[in-house]
C-alpha cells in the first residue's frame, strides 16, 4: 500500500462561520504541493537595481484571486448584518437580513478588503481537521 495512493487531491467541506452557524463557506483542500505550485505561479521576476540582479517577487493580486478561486467554493448565509462585522457597509434601511450571492469577485473582494476573513479562511485551510469529517 502507497500514502500516495490514499491521499485525495481534491475534498470540500462546508464550515460555519465562527458566531454565525447560518453563514456557512464551502472551502477546498489545498495539498502542500498544490500550494507551492500556486505560489511559484504568482511570481514575477523584478530588477534590482542596486543589485543588478533579478528577483522574484510575489504578485500578491494574482496571487489572492488564484489562491481564493482555488480555496473558497462558495457560501450561503452572507447577510448584510454580517457583512458589516466584516467590513464597514451602509446597511440600508430593513436591508439588514438580505443575502449577499456568492461569486468569485465578491469572494476576492471580502478576503481582500477583511482581514477576520482572510484569517477565518486560512486557519480554516490550513487546518486539516476541517477536512477530517
Amino acid at each position: 500500500m502507497q500514502l500516495k495512493d490514499l491521499v485525495v487531491d481534491t475534498k470540500t467541506v462546508e464550515v460555519a462561520f465562527d458566531g454565525h452557524e447560518d453563514f456557512k463557506v464551502e472551502l477546498a483542500y489545498v495539498s502542500r504541493t498544490e500550494m507551492s505550485k500556486l505560489v511559484k505561479d504568482c511570481q514575477r521576476s523584478k530588477m534590482n537595481r542596486s543589485t543588478r540582479q533579478i528577483e522574484m517577487e510575489l504578485d500578491q493580486d494574482k496571487f489572492l484571486k488564484t489562491f481564493v478561486e482555488r480555496v473558497i467554493v462558495g457560501w450561503k448565509g452572507l447577510t448584510v448584518e454580517i457583512l458589516a462585522e466584516f467590513v464597514p457597509v451602509d446597511v440600508p434601511e430593513g436591508g439588514e437580513d438580505k443575502e449577499i450571492e456568492f461569486s468569485t469577485q465578491n469572494a476576492i473582494f471580502l478576503v481582500k478588503e477583511s482581514q477576520m476573513f482572510d484569517d477565518w479562511v486560512n486557519e480554516k485551510v490550513n487546518d486539516i481537521d476541517t477536512f477530517r469529517k
